[in-house]
């Protein structure tokens, strides 16, 4: 039984079987699957060195598999992956420093690690073809004696070896072709006993790129003249489809939503937009299932459903539903105030800016939200009465931003406006300005060739700049992340 193989020579200080023991639980394979148990079998072969089992604990660790999800233990890990020569590794921290993803932008760096993932690739890859042709020099000769010395063209895979894992839809076939010097062929590629499309013009030794199903499969190199035929032999490669990959779980997405513009409180005058930009607010997001969110569930309170019970309510709903793998957002769209200690709280239906404990206060949000797992982004465009002239909502949220910094678990705010700036409907707008932005570059405004999507500081910058354009300069929305997590990605890019 390979588990018990693999366990005893785990026992025995294998790296490589402790690597194998903890793909087998990884995968239910030959033994019950326990997550847990597979991420501390990686553990002790990487803590041996072995850098695949490094760059397993990067996928463990970001999407929390068997262990605690920690994007800055998964970038640990990476960085050693790549220290201990994994191609996977080096690609994707270059890949990171690339796009400013978990690493500050740094398009050298990516080169480099690019570059030394490729020479660390070339050289197996050379080593490989050197020990498969002297291996081959006697073994090959002997099975194809009467087709290679009659000088029959003979194709022999050099790259990669029989039973390859593999986790993409797409590999490069490495080969060399027996008797070709001199003359002209064509390879194909079939897959699980079907052609490939295209075929490849090649001389001697070369490569191939194969479309792969997400299975097992069987691939066949063949030979063809310039006229169609078949020349030799086919060589065939049996490749297995690591399931392990698999595992990674997209996240959802969950949406608790406010939008106010008709109030109990006769203190606080009607807001035009505010439950229009709730709803279009709502509407742009419900788009991005699938990018990357495996679903994006809303839950929406407008006008007189926004009562205080109600929002309390919504926060343990996100509470209750949010992992460390999901992303929550909450979306307020209404008044807000501050008292006569200068404390913040939100204008709820309900509410009663003369009695403030009837309404939501800023000390209580906070609070409330810091309970939420995974990544938190508000959206706040608050606004109290005594301001309110003109068709403007006066944001005070200086207090509420200063209680947000002391709080931690990976939030960041997008607010409309700072403390002595008005945050502006417009009719021509149809939408505060602040969501009018905000939609923008939900919708598209931020995209650029080989972009992968709209991050967190790009969404940042690109309101603070659009508003104070578009008011003139008397609106100065702020970014906050008062714990500088990682820059990521908050919705990806349709591929063209």
């Amino acid at each position: 039984m390979a588990y018990e193989s693999y366990k005893k020579a785990a026992d025995n200080g294998n790296a490589i079987a402790m690597r194998k023991l903890a793909y087998s639980f990884l995968t239910g394979k030959g033994v019950d699957g326990d997550t847990k148990k597979a991420t501390e079998w990686y553990l002790k072969a990487a803590e041996m060195g072995d850098a695949t089992a490094m760059y397993m604990l990067v996928n463990s660790y970001y999407n929390g598999i068997g262990v605690e999800h920690s994007s800055k233990k998964a970038q640990e890990w990476l960085h050693k992956a790549a220290d201990n020569g994994s191609i996977e590794g080096l690609r994707l921290l270059s890949q990171c420093y690339h796009d400013g993803n978990g690493e500050v932008q740094d398009t050298i760096e990516a080169k480099i690690l690019a570059m030394r993932a490729d020479s660390i690739e070339d050289a197996a890859i050379t080593l490989s073809t050197q020990t498969i042709i002297e291996a081959n020099k006697t073994d090959i000769t002997q099975k194809s004696k009467i087709n290679i010395d009659d000088g029959q063209p003979q194709i022999t895979i050099l790259y990669p070896e029989n039973q390859f894992l593999f986790h993409e839809d797409k590999l490069k076939i490495r080969y060399f072709i027996h008797n070709a010097i001199g003359r002209h062929f064509n390879v194909a590629a079939m897959v699980n006993g079907e052609f490939q499309p295209a075929t490849r013009s090649v001389t001697s030794a070369d490569a191939i790129d194969v479309d792969l199903p997400k299975k097992d499969c069987l691939v066949q190199l063949i030979l063809k003249d310039d006229n169609g035929q078949i020349c030799g032999e086919p060589t065939s490669l049996q490749l297995r489809w690591d399931n392990s990959f698999e595992q990674i779980i997209l996240p959802n997405l969950y949406v608790f939503a406010v939008g106010i513009g008709d109030y109990h409180d006769k203190n606080l005058p009607p807001l035009k937009y505010t439950v229009k930009d709730c709803n279009d607010f709502v509407t742009a997001v419900i788009q991005k299932k699938g990018k990357p969110y495996e679903n994006v569930y809303v839950r929406k309170l407008l006008d007189s459903h926004a009562v205080l019970d109600s929002l309390y309510e919504g926060l343990e709903w996100l509470k209750r539903n949010v992992t460390q793998n999901d992303v929550a957002m909450f979306f307020y769209a209404g008044h807000g105030f501050k008292d006569n200690k200068d404390d913040f709280y939100f204008a709820n239906f309900d509410g009663d800016t003369e009695k403030s404990y009837k309404n939501m206060s800023a000390f209580e949000f906070t609070r409330r939200i810091s309970d939420v797992s995974g990544k938190v982004i508000l959206f706040i465009d608050a606004c109290y009465s005594a301001a309110l002239l003109q068709n403007t909502r006066s944001a005070s949220t200086e207090h509420f931003i200063e209680q947000l910094n002391r709080a931690g678990n990976g939030m960041i705010m997008y607010a409309s406006s700072s403390a002595d700036t008005k945050s502006r409907e417009d009719n021509n707008w149809q939408n505060g300005v602040f969501t009018k932005v905000l939609l923008e570059a939900l919708n598209g405004a931020l995209v650029k060739p080989n972009r992968e999507g709209l991050s967190a500081n790009e969404l940042g910058y690109y309101v603070e700049e659009r508003v104070n354009q578009l008011t003139e300069g008397k609106q100065i929305p702020k970014y906050i992340n008062p714990k500088n997590i990682d820059n990521f990605n908050i919705f990806l890019y349709d591929k063209e």
